[in-house]
């Protein structure tokens, strides 16, 4: 993922195979039409990205909790 420094817009180069041209594609696209691992991969790499919105202590160590993240494109997760 990367971003048109002109317009600031984010957007993804995918290649599907060594072989194929790489292409771009913009970020609500490519969530919308593509299934696999590399959406879910980009799903928890724009998770990562939000603010931690709590950390526990415990035995006087900050423990970062993962962030919650919910999107309409990616099914839940059981935990």
């Amino acid at each position: 993922m990367t971003r048109d420094l002109t317009t600031g817009q984010p957007y993804v180069l995918h290649r599907s195979c060594e072989t194929d041209p790489e292409v771009q594609i913009d970020l609500g696209s490519f969530l919308v039409l593509f299934r696999g691992p590399e959406r879910d991969d980009l799903l928890e790499l724009i998770a990562s990205l939000l603010p931690e919105d709590e950390q526990s202590t415990q035995d006087g160590a900050n423990v970062v909790r993962p962030p919650r993240f919910m999107s309409r494109w990616m099914p839940a997760r059981q935990v």
